[in-house]
């Protein structure tokens, strides 16, 4: 068990919610003869019925969309949690979950643009499409960099081991709520599931395209923003 409750959950609500459910069904499952990377490619598979369903177009196939990649984003966190349980973490399964998440991103993103083709102008609706997924990839490209530079920083600045390095770092500050409630929603990528979960209840899966793109982008800049300050503070 505390294998798995060391893995912290941050301070993100849907975050924190997830773990709190992945921690008791990866109990459940590690007497199954089931592998990480089996539940690793069976969240692929409901992350790709999830952009089938949302390719429809029609409200009763957006909320059984929404609802498959709720599951899909939980077992996400399953087949980690089993992983550390059966001690079967491995290179391997952190490539095969890196590389299915990306193209569940992509899916998510195609299967919305066609369900949307029929309510607007195509060409609208598949630049959209475009734009958030540039954004997401140059996005993921920039924060896989910011966190080389981190740990560089780390080995430049002192000689403590990882964890005693995180554990000599300031304390954070209290937030107020609206702070909370601003990084809760923009700050480490958990915007998509809350406009995703909204707009489909709101029946407005346009506006979802609309959202996306904007935030890509403008995590994109906060990338670049943590990206210049690394190189400043590691002086690389």
């Amino acid at each position: 068990m505390s294998k798995i409750r060391s893995q912290k959950p941050g301070n993100f609500a849907i975050k924190k919610l997830a773990r709190f459910l992945s921690i008791r069904i990866a109990l459940f499952l590690k007497d199954f003869n089931i592998s990480p990377n089996q539940l690793t490619l069976i969240s692929f598979f409901v992350g790709a019925s999830s952009a089938a369903s949302f390719s429809v177009g029609q409200m009763p196939f957006n909320v059984l969309g929404v609802f498959l990649f709720l599951l899909s984003y939980l077992l996400d966190f399953i087949d980690g949690d089993v992983a550390r349980l059966k001690n079967q973490t491995s290179q391997f399964g952190e490539w095969l979950d890196a590389v299915t998440g990306k193209v569940e991103s992509v899916l998510l993103i195609l299967g919305i643009c066609l369900g949307q083709m029929r309510c607007g102008s195509p060409q609208l609706i598949w630049l959209l499409g475009f734009i958030t997924i540039s954004g997401y990839y140059v996005g993921q490209s920039l924060m896989y960099k910011n966190s080389i530079l981190y740990y560089k920083r780390a080995l430049k600045e002192t000689s403590l081991a990882k964890e005693d390095f995180l554990a000599s770092a300031p304390p954070k500050k209290k937030k107020s709520i609206v702070r909370k409630l601003i990084g809760e929603v923009f700050i480490g990528g958990h915007f998509i599931p809350y406009a995703l979960v909204v707009t489909v209840l709101l029946d407005r899966m346009l506006l979802f395209l609309w959202c996306a793109a904007v935030y890509m982008w403008f995590d994109y800049l906060l990338q670049v923003f943590f990206t210049m300050r690394g190189l400043k503070r590691a002086k690389i």
